[in-house]
């Protein structure tokens, strides 16, 4: 997408479905914040904020593949986004969603990537949350990770999908 108008109306709509959330929650999110909004076409068009608690109680999938950013081996752990947007109650007639990350790098995955590699929303990375890698002004809790040792998954093509520090996915 363009820089500029086209961020800030991004922005504009995950801030104002992050706040529906929470109006919606009441004292719920008191405890422990959103660190994913989901948008888009999700049950009833009700955005949907998940908590890191959420997003740990989902079914995880781990694996150890090569990081093409890092020229390293790592190991992730997280659920597949699909089973995330299931959370989110999605309308299986969506075919992609639009990835966001908090230094405003987004990237649209198509539901049949979805299907056929299995992303997943990695909140672990070779044992510690993200949060252990960054500075508190900096980090995230979220990331894409994708199995580059599965056959098939052209790395040059899909580790743009590999997008770090998350806070939005819409569902389009």
């Amino acid at each position: 997408m363009r820089a500029g108008k086209t961020q800030k109306v991004f922005r504009a709509i995950v801030l104002v479905a992050l706040l529906a959330v929470l109006a919606a929650s009441g004292a719920g999110f008191a405890n422990e914040k959103v660190v994913v909004t989901i948008t888009g076409k999700t049950a009833n068009g009700v955005p949907v904020g998940l908590t890191l608690s959420d997003v740990r109680a989902l079914p995880a999938s781990t694996f150890t593949t090569f990081d093409p950013w890092d020229r390293i081996k790592r190991t992730y752990v997280g659920p597949r986004i699909l089973d995330v947007l299931s959370k989110a109650g999605w309308d299986p007639a969506a075919r992609r969603i639009i990835v966001h990350a908090s230094n405003d790098y987004e990237i649209p995955i198509l539901i049949d990537d979805l299907e056929r590699i299995g992303h997943i929303l990695s909140y672990e990375m070779d044992g510690k949350p993200y949060a252990a890698y960054r500075p508190p002004a900096n980090k995230g809790n979220l990331a894409v990770a994708i199995d580059f040792s599965s056959s098939g998954i052209d790395m040059e093509i899909y580790k743009h999908q590999l997008v770090w520090w998350v806070d939005a996915i819409v569902i389009d």
